[in-house]
């Protein structure tokens, strides 16, 4: 189930982060057990978070291979180490909308956000980052799998910064 999408004008908000390359068949295996690495390095570092763990989907290669961001918000801007990156979600207007059920059933929202999207006049709005140009697609895990053990109550809030097309 989806809400119907709307538009959100967000704050920039500071993040921690692993950045992890991986192909689209990867992300179910790769990328979860990284949200507990995150946290566990938060906790070392006493650092305080500022909301749900998440997804960002920075770029896409000709391979289909991606480039995400694994995190979670913190209150304030931190120094990251080796493993771990702070940067910021970027402010802007983001189409937002909230699925609820298994993740797995995450890419028909994908899908209906940007048909949205387009029908609305919007696009994606690329930022720089390290001196690239990289996209803000966010899945934010308002629910905690640990914590809800039925997939078709899991909730998920899915943004994309946007622009006028």
């Amino acid at each position: 189930m989806t809400t119907e999408p709307k538009i959100e004008f967000l704050e920039a908000e500071p993040y921690v982060a692993i950045r992890q390359k991986v192909s689209m068949a990867e992300i179910p295996t790769v990328l979860p057990p990284l949200i507990s690495e995150v946290f566990i390095w938060m906790g070392k570092e006493n650092i305080e978070g500022n909301g749900a763990p998440f997804f960002r989907y920075l770029s896409m290669d000709e391979h289909s291979n991606l480039i995400v961001d694994v995190g979670v918000p913190t209150k304030t801007k931190v120094n990251g180490d080796n493993r771990i990156i702070s940067r910021a979600f970027p402010e802007g207007d983001y189409a937002v909308l909230t699925f609820t059920g298994d993740y797995k059933n995450l890419r028909q929202a994908h899908i209906s956000l940007d048909e949205w999207i387009i029908q609305n006049g919007y696009k994606d709005r690329g930022v720089m980052d390290d001196g690239e140009l990289v996209g803000c697609r966010v899945e934010l895990y308002v629910s905690d799998p640990a914590a809800e053990p039925e997939p078709e109550k899991w909730v998920t809030e899915l943004c994309i910064l946007i622009e006028k097309a």
